[in-house]
């Protein structure tokens, strides 16, 4: 009888399903939506859109101890945005901007991180605002719209120059490919990153971040080569204090150079102030040889953001200024105005 009862429950063992730990993953993301106000000089428009500094998106991330003090983990996010013109007085646009903006497994320890797949280089992050404002400011680390530049009405023209703010404003500091990724763990106070690309693309990048009496100091240099992609390569470095009553101070100069084409140059200063749950930002911008070459673009803009910890809500307003001058025609200002929400899940 025993022998029957024994024999019943390793039968019953060995047919029960194996049940594995599977890494856990948490769901985040946010919904950024604004009320846009702009006049290209020549017409004025309002929209209601997306905002394209940081764009409606969903995200999942988790990880799962594989002994050894090594984890594995898994980082998705997928951005959606309903497609507005950019154009002034231009008809709603059809359909839906949905996008895949990161896929990677990843792998970390005492040694560091690597991650494969689909996701940000080893540059990518360069563009460093300590006032934590870029986000909402059309020329920071994403244009909002990329508004058609048009040529002097004075001269009873009006017309597109061909050249866009996007085209005239661009940090050259953000990209994603599919790559494998190094970043090492801190050494004292600096991190150090290096990826490589399909096509013989490659970066790097070294990370400054320390305190300094209560102020804390950060600095960034990065390289990216993509020759044998987009014919060009990248230098980024860019340096910043914010100090302990709220004040951060901001700079930043970046360099791409197309094999046999544009030198570009873009750099910007903004002086950020933080009071209670409240920012403010002037920012300062300046491109050179964007769009043609001998093209110089300057832009300035204040910035506030108005943030509520529970529920976490940011509420924001930026005004902005863009003026580009093309070599061999007279071109009009940009004038643009947002308010909108970033609501966080």
């Amino acid at each position: 009888m025993q022998k029957k009862v024994l024999a019943t429950a390793i039968a019953a063992a060995m047919c029960a399903p194996i049940v594995a730990e599977a890494v856990t993953v948490k769901f985040s993301g946010h919904v950024n939506r604004m009320i846009r106000w702009a006049d290209d000089g020549v017409g004025s428009d309002i929209a209601q859109a997306g905002h394209g500094g940081s764009r409606t998106r969903l995200r999942w991330a988790g990880s799962q101890d594989m002994g050894n003090g090594v984890k594995a983990g898994v980082y998705t996010e997928i951005a959606a945005a309903r497609n507005v013109s950019p154009a002034i007085k231009a008809a709603d646009s059809t359909g839906d901007n949905f996008g895949l903006r990161h896929a990677s497994v990843n792998f970390s320890g005492a040694f560091g991180r690597i991650d494969a797949g689909f996701t940000t280089n080893a540059n990518a992050g360069t563009y460093l605002d300590l006032s934590g404002t870029s986000a909402y400011d059309p020329a920071g680390n994403n244009l909002v719209m990329n508004t058609a530049i048009r040529t002097s009405v004075d001269d009873g023209a009006g017309r597109d120059s061909g050249v866009t703010t996007g085209t005239a404003f661009n940090s050259f500091t953000y990209g994603r490919d599919n790559l494998i990724k190094y970043s090492s763990p801190k050494i004292g106070p600096l991190t150090v990153a290096a990826s490589m690309g399909h096509n013989e693309a490659y970066a790097w990048q070294v990370n400054l971040n320390t305190s300094m009496g209560g102020s804390r100091l950060q600095a960034r240099v990065g390289y990216r080569d993509e020759d044998n992609n987009s014919n060009n390569t990248n230098f980024n470095i860019s340096g910043g204090m914010a100090f302990s009553q709220g004040t951060s101070i901001s700079l930043n100069y970046n360099n791409r150079d197309f094999v046999g084409g544009l030198d570009s140059e873009y750099w910007y200063a903004k002086l950020g102030h933080k009071f209670g749950n409240n920012t403010v930002a002037l920012g300062y911008y300046s491109a050179d040889d964007m769009g043609v070459a001998g093209d110089d673009s300057e832009e300035w803009s204040v910035t506030f953001v108005h943030n509520i910890p529970k529920p976490r809500v940011h509420l924001y307003a930026t005004y902005s200024n863009f003026d580009y001058s093309h070599p061999t025609i007279a071109t009009e200002d940009v004038d643009q105005f947002l308010v909108g929400s970033r609501i966080f899940f």
